[in-house]
């Protein structure tokens, strides 16, 4: 049975919730434990799937959180075309130089796997990422301290405390609600709603005017 034929059959009983264990895969697939472990790390490495070896069960099986306690899902059946995972890992590193800091835990994860299966396809990298560079005032990058807690309060409708100083003088101090993070000819802007805002009232604030952003005790908006 050839390395693809085994992966299957162990992608299959894993997926169906079973704890695998080596002695079993050895005896159905009539192969050393080196390698059905090569065949493990080659599922869990290079094809993403969260598998993890269970001490008591003394098998395999699928983790559906990852080390965050984020939940794992997975898309059966998406296929792609060479030149289709090559545009999706252009535009992952186009997004990189615009991003102000809210999209990198989501997209940098992403990159490896797809760049690691067009090298092993043979794909000729073409850098287009290179050749078509955005530079723009805006595609500046933002201190953690400050992007950090704006991003978790926008995804997570969290209330924020901010404090900022405009170009013109204007201060602004307030417990906020922020409601989108908009890039404008300007820059990035913030869109938030204070607290004791009358009726549907949204203030801009530019991002690189901010001195000071935390997460509000009021968590939830």
């Amino acid at each position: 049975m050839s390395q693809a034929d085994r992966l299957a059959v162990i992608a299959r009983l894993l997926e169906h919730g079973q704890t695998v264990t080596t002695q079993s895969l050895q005896e159905r697939f009539e192969v050393s434990r080196a390698t059905i472990m090569r065949d493990i790390a080659f599922l869990r490495d290079r094809n993403g799937m969260p598998v993890a070896y269970e001490p008591q069960a003394r098998g395999f099986k699928i983790v559906r959180a990852d080390r965050f306690g984020k939940d794992v899902i997975a898309t059966p059946g998406l296929w792609l075309t060479q030149e289709e995972a090559y545009a999706l890992l252009t535009l992952c590193n186009i997004t990189r130089q615009i991003d102000p800091g809210i999209f990198s835990d989501f997209v940098a994860p992403m990159r490896g796997p797809i760049k690691r299966v067009l090298v092993d396809a043979g794909y000729q990298m073409l850098g287009i990422d290179r050749k078509v560079r955005i530079e723009i005032p805006f595609g500046e990058k933002f201190p953690y301290s400050i992007f950090s807690p704006i991003g978790y309060a926008l995804l997570y409708d969290k209330s924020l405390y901010i404090e900022a100083n405009n170009k013109d003088g204007r201060e602004f101090a307030a417990v906020c609600f922020p409601r989108a993070v908009v890039l404008t000819l300007g820059g990035w802007v913030v869109e938030v709603m204070p607290e004791n805002a009358i009726g549907n009232e949204v203030i801009a604030i530019p991002l690189s005017s901010v001195q000071i952003a935390r997460v509000s005790k009021d968590a939830v908006v």
